[in-house]
C-alpha cells in the first residue's frame, strides 16, 4: 500500500516537470514546428470600359410653335364671338366683332368731307384758269401796246431831221410810249402776283384734299378694327370676351396657337453639358413619347437654368398646350473603366481597388470620376483587368487569396 502510493507521486513530480519545459521555449513533441496560414476565397470581376449614365426626371410644359395673344385694336363693346376654344381658325378669319356703327358713320362723314375737299378743289382750279387767261390777255395786249408806242416814236425821230414831224409830236410820242411801258410793267407784276396766288390756293386746296384723305383712311382703319381676325391659321386655345363685353385698346380677346407642339423643360448647365440627346422621353397619361432635342438658350436664365426645347418624334397632337408634362432623361456622368461601387475601399481619403498577384492581394490607387447606380468609374496608373469583388471585411494588401471560379 505504502508502495503503491510512493510510485504514483513520483509519476505526478515528473507530469509536472515535463510541463514546465515545455512553457520555457522547448519544443512539445505533439506540435509542428509550422503553423498553417490563413487565406481569403475571394471571386474577381473584370474590369469593363464604357460610360457611366443614369436616369432623371424632370418636369416640363407643352407650349405651341406659335403663341399668340389677339388683342384689340379699338375701344367698343362687343357684338360677336363667333369662334369657340379649341376651332380652328384660317388666316383673316373674324374672331371677334365690336359694334361697328360708330366708326362707319364716321367713315362716312370723312368721305363726305373729302369728296367736298375735291369739289372745291376743281372749282378753284377752273377759276383760277379763268382769271389766268383774262391776265395773260392784259399783259399780252400791255406789251403791244408799248410795241406800237415804240415803234411810232422811232419813226417819228427818224422823220425829226428831215421836218416831217414836229418837235412836239415827238415829244407827245415819247410821253406815249413812256405810258405804254408803265401800263407793260403794271400787267406783268399784277401777272406774278397773282402767279404766287395762285400757287399758294392751290397748295392749300391740295393740303385740305390730303387731310380728308387722311381722315377717310383713319376711319375706315377704325372700322376694319372693329373686326379682330386671326393673324395666321391656327387653333383657338382660349378665348377672353362675350358678346355684350366692352374691351379697350390693347385687351387680349382670343389665344391663337399654331404649329406643332414643343416641350420646354429646364436643367442646370452641368447636367445640359451631359445629356445624352438620343435618351429623352416624354411620359403623359401613361404614354411613352421619345423626343426630339431642338435647342437649347445659349445662357442660363434667372433662375440659374437653362431652358431646352424638345419635339416629339411622332404623334403628340393629343397632348394640350399648357399642360405639364414629365420627362425622362439619360445624363452621360464619364466614361472609361468601370468598376462596381463595392469593390471599391476607401482609407484616409484615398480610394483603392484590390487585385490578385499570385497568392496576394494588391491594393491598388485609384481615382473616382463618378459613381452610379452601384458603379464607379475610376482611373489610375496600373489599374487591374480584374478586382476583388466583393471586398471582404478585413482584406488588407498583401493578404493572402484564394480566387475561386
Amino acid at each position: 500500500m505504502r508502495t503503491s502510493l510512493l510510485l504514483a507521486l513520483i509519476a505526478a513530480l515528473l507530469l509536472v516537470g515535463g510541463c514546465k519545459r515545455n512553457r520555457g521555449g522547448e519544443a512539445a513533441p505533439s506540435t509542428p514546428a509550422v503553423q498553417e496560414r490563413s487565406a481569403f476565397k475571394v471571386r474577381t470581376v473584370a474590369v469593363s470600359s464604357g460610360p457611366l449614365t443614369v436616369v432623371r426626371e424632370a418636369s416640363g410644359r407643352i407650349e405651341p410653335e406659335r403663341d399668340v395673344r389677339v388683342a384689340a385694336r379699338t375701344g367698343g363693346k362687343v357684338t360677336a364671338v363667333p369662334v369657340r376654344e379649341g376651332d380652328r381658325v384660317a388666316r383673316g378669319d373674324v374672331l371677334v366683332q365690336l359694334d361697328e356703327r360708330d366708326p362707319r358713320d364716321r367713315l362716312r362723314q370723312a368721305q363726305l368731307a373729302l369728296e367736298q375737299a375735291r369739289l372745291n378743289r376743281v372749282a378753284a382750279e377752273r377759276r383760277l384758269a379763268d382769271q389766268e387767261a383774262q391776265l395773260t390777255r392784259q399783259r399780252q395786249a400791255a406789251r403791244q401796246n408799248l410795241a406800237n408806242a415804240e415803234k411810232r416814236l422811232d419813226e417819228a425821230r427818224a422823220l425829226l431831221p428831215l421836218g416831217g414831224v414836229a418837235p412836239v409830236e415827238v415829244d407827245r410820242l415819247a410821253a406815249a410810249a413812256a405810258q405804254a411801258a408803265a401800263n407793260a410793267a403794271a400787267a406783268e407784276a399784277a401777272y406774278r402776283r397773282w402767279q404766287r396766288s395762285k400757287d399758294e390756293d392751290l397748295a392749300q386746296l391740295r393740303l385740305q384734299v390730303e387731310q380728308a384723305q387722311v381722315a377717310v383712311d383713319q376711319a375706315r382703319t377704325a372700322l376694319e378694327d372693329t373686326r379682330i381676325t386671326a393673324p395666321f391659321a391656327g387653333r383657338v386655345a382660349a378665348r377672353f370676351v362675350d358678346a355684350g363685353a366692352f374691351v379697350g385698346p390693347g385687351s387680349p380677346v382670343v389665344q391663337l396657337v399654331a404649329g406643332p407642339r414643343n416641350v420646354v423643360f429646364k436643367l442646370p448647365p452641368d447636367e445640359v453639358a451631359r445629356l445624352d440627346p438620343t435618351e429623352l422621353t416624354l411620359l403623359f397619361l401613361g404614354r411613352r413619347y421619345p423626343l426630339e432635342l431642338l435647342r437649347s438658350a445659349p445662357v442660363p436664365g434667372p433662375d440659374r437654368l437653362i431652358s431646352l426645347y424638345a419635339r416629339p418624334l411622332e404623334g403628340g397632337d393629343e397632348l394640350p398646350f399648357g399642360g405639364a408634362v414629365l420627362l425622362r432623361y439619360r445624363l452621360v456622368l464619364a466614361s472609361g473603366p468601370r468598376v462596381p461601387a463595392t469593390a471599391l475601399r476607401v482609407r484616409e481619403g484615398r480610394s483603392y481597388v484590390f487585385a490578385a498577384s499570385g497568392e496576394r492581394a494588391r491594393a491598388v490607387p485609384v481615382e473616382v470620376v463618378a459613381e452610379a447606380e452601384g458603379w464607379a468609374v475610376v482611373r489610375g496608373a496600373g489599374l487591374p483587368e480584374r478586382v476583388v469583388h466583393p471586398l471582404p471585411q478585413d482584406l488588407r494588401d498583401g493578404s493572402y487569396l484564394e480566387v475561386l471560379e
